[in-house]
C-alpha cells in the first residue's frame, strides 16, 4: 500500500466548526482545500494570513494546504509553531500528528496518535490517524482494527472507508475491500479515490489474455521464432485457472538443423491465506526435429510473505532443454528445485537471492546461486542500482552440447529504471562486469529496454529488446539478442 494521507482524513468540517469557522472570508480557501486544489488553497491562505497573521483557523488551513501541496517539512513547522502558542489545542495536536505522517515519521506519529487516543478514546478522527499510521507501518491487522473502530464512532467520515479499503486491498483481502468501497460510495458516490480502487480491483478479477511474439538470434548462428499465448480466468477472489499455448521454431544457419515445439497446458492459482499463494502448471510438450517426442512438463510454486517487505518462494519445475535444435534433439529433461528470497528494508536497501539445484536426465547436475544487493531511488522515476553475483557448478562438462563449466562466477554492476507518464511506460536495465569461466576472465554486458503504451483501459501493448553476452544467459553460452512485442487484454 502506498503512503496515503487522505484529504478527508480529519473530518475537516467538524474541525473547523470546533475552531469557530462560520464566516465567509475563508470559505473560498476552505472549499479549495476540500476539493483537492492544494496549490490554489496554499496561495489563498498565504495571502489571507498576510493580512491576519494571528488567525488560527487560517494558519491551520495554511499548514494543511502546504503539507498536501508537497511541502511536509514546512507544514510540520507551521503546526509546531501553533502548538508552541497553544500546546493543549486538540486540533493542532491532531494536525501535527498528521504532518508527521506526511514527513514519513511513522513511529513518532504512532506515539503522538496513541497518546491522543488515550486522552480521547471515542474520537473517530484519532482512530483514523492511527489507522493511517499502522497502514504506513504495514501493520495491516492493527490498521484495520482502528479504521473499523473509527467507523463505529462516526460512520460519516469518508476517510475511514478509503483507508480501510486500501488496507484490505494491501492485505490481499479484496472481497472485504469491495464491501467497504460500496459503503463509502453510499456517502459520496462520486469519490474518485474509492472509484479508482474499485476499478483496479474489478480489473484484477477480469479474464485477461496475454500474447507475445519474439525473435532471437545468437553468435552460434541459431535463430528462433517464439509465440506465447495465455488466458487467465479468475474463479473468485482466491482462485483462478488458465490455459497456455507456446510455439517455438529454431534452426541453425550453418548446419541447417531445425526443430519445432508446441506446448499446451493449464494453470491453477490459489490464495491459501492472504500471505501464502500456491500456483501450478501441467503442460504437454510436442517436439519435432531430428527426433520426435511427446512428454509432460509441469511446475509448482508456493510463495509466502513472512512480512510485508519480504517474500519467499519454493519451486519445482520439469522442463526440457529447448534453446536450439541440437538441444531439443538431445531430449534432456531438467528437474529444477529452487528457492527465491527477497527483502526490501525501510532504508530502500534490498537483497534478492536465488538458489537452484538441477538434476538432468543425462546424469548431470547443476548448482546455481545468484545474489543481488541494490539501492532504490524513488522520485518521478523508480531507479535501482546495485551489485549482482552468480556462481554455477556442473558435475560434468559437456561443452559440445550445452554450457556446463565446472566453475562459473560472474559479478556485475547494474541499474534498473521504470518511468511512467500518462499512458506511457519506459523501463529497462543495464549491467556490466566480469565473468570467469573455469578461471578464464571475460567482460560481460547485458541490457534490456521496454516501451509500453496503454491504448485503452483494457488494452496495453509493449515492445522490447534484449542483448547479453553473459555466458550463463543461454543454455549454449552464446552471445544473445531478442526483440519482441507483448499485448495484454482485459475482458
Amino acid at each position: 500500500m502506498k503512503n496515503r494521507i487522505i484529504k478527508y482524513s480529519l473530518g475537516f468540517v467538524l474541525l473547523l466548526v470546533q475552531l469557530g469557522y462560520s464566516q465567509a472570508p475563508i470559505e473560498e480557501g476552505f472549499e479549495l482545500l476540500e476539493s483537492g486544489e492544494f496549490n490554489e488553497a496554499e496561495t489563498f491562505f498565504e495571502s489571507f494570513i498576510a493580512k491576519k497573521p494571528t488567525h488560527k483557523t487560517a494558519l491551520l488551513c495554511y499548514g494543511r494546504a502546504v503539507g498536501l501541496n508537497g511541502n511536509p517539512q514546512k507544514s510540520k513547522a507551521i503546526f509546531d509553531k501553533l502548538l508552541n502558542e497553544d500546546p493543549s489545542n486538540l486540533e493542532f495536536l491532531i494536525n501535527y500528528a498528521e504532518a508527521l505522517l506526511w514527513n514519513k515519521e511513522f513511529k513518532v506519529a504512532l506515539l503522538n496518535y496513541t497518546k491522543l487516543a488515550e486522552q480521547n478514546p471515542n474520537s473517530a478522527i484519532i482512530q483514523l490517524g492511527l489507522g493511517n499510521t499502522y497502514s504506513n507501518l504495514k501493520k495491516y491487522k492493527a490498521s484495520i482494527n482502528h479504521y473499523t473502530k473509527g467507523i463505529s464512532f462516526d460512520s460519516s467520515i469518508l476517510g475511514l472507508y478509503i483507508g480501510l479499503a486500501y488496507t484490505h486491498h494491501a492485505y490481499n483481502q479484496d472481497k472485504e475491500a469491495l464491501e467497504v468501497i460500496n459503503k463509502g460510495l453510499m456517502i459520496d458516490e462520486n469519490n474518485s479515490e474509492l472509484s479508482k480502487l474499485k476499478n483496479k480491483i474489478i480489473n484484477k478479477y477480469k479474464i485477461s489474455v496475454h500474447q507475445q511474439v519474439s525473435a532471437t538470434s545468437d553468435s552460434g548462428n541459431n535463430k528462433a521464432q517464439n509465440i506465447g499465448n495465455s488466458v487467465d480466468i479468475p474463479i473468485n477472489t482466491k482462485n483462478s485457472i488458465g490455459v497456455v499455448y507456446q510455439y517455438r521454431n529454431t534452426k541453425n544457419c550453418i548446419v541447417l538443423n531445425q526443430a519445432t515445439q508446441h506446448l499446451v497446458g493449464i494453470n491453477f492459482k490459489r490464495d491459501v491465506t492472504n500471505r501464502i499463494q500456491f500456483s501450478s502448471n501441467l503442460s504437454y510438450l510436442s517436439s519435432k526435429g531430428g527426433i520426435k517426442y511427446n512428454v509432460p512438463v509441469y511446475k509448482a510454486k508456493i510463495e509466502m510473505r513472512p512480512r510485508f517487505n519480504q517474500s519467499l518462494s519454493v519451486n519445482f519445475q520439469r522442463e526440457y532443454h529447448n534453446f536450439n535444435a541440437q538441444l531439443i534433439d538431445a531430449k534432456i529433461a531438467q528437474d529444477h528445485l529452487f528457492a527465491n528470497y527477497h527483502i526490501l528494508t525501510e532504508w530502500n536497501i534490498g537483497w534478492f537471492t536465488q538458489y537452484y539445484y538441477t538434476k538432468q536426465s543425462d546424469n548431470n547436475n547443476r548448482n546455481l546461486w545468484f545474489n543481488s544487493l541494490y539501492y532504490v531511488l524513488k522520485q518521478k522515476c523508480i531507479f535501482k542500482f546495485g551489485l549482482n553475483t552468480q556462481m554455477i557448478q556442473f558435475k560434468d562438462e559437456h561443452p559440445e552440447i550445452y554450457f556446463s563449466p565446472k566453475d562459473f562466477f560472474a559479478t556485475e554492476l547494474f541499474m534498473d529504471f521504470n518511468f511512467k507518464k500518462n499512458n506511457y511506460v519506459l523501463s529497462g536495465n543495464f549491467a556490466h562486469g566480469y565473468q570467469f569461466i573455469n578461471k578464464d576472465r571475460q567482460q560481460s554486458f547485458r541490457g534490456e529496454l521496454n516501451f509500453g503504451y496503454k491504448i485503452t483501459s483494457k488494452f496495453t501493448a509493449n515492445a522490447f529488446g534484449k542483448y547479453s553476452n553473459l555466458a550463463s544467459g543461454t543454455a549454449a553460452g552464446f552471445e544473445f539478442n531478442e526483440i519482441g512485442i507483448n499485448f495484454n487484454y482485459l475482458f
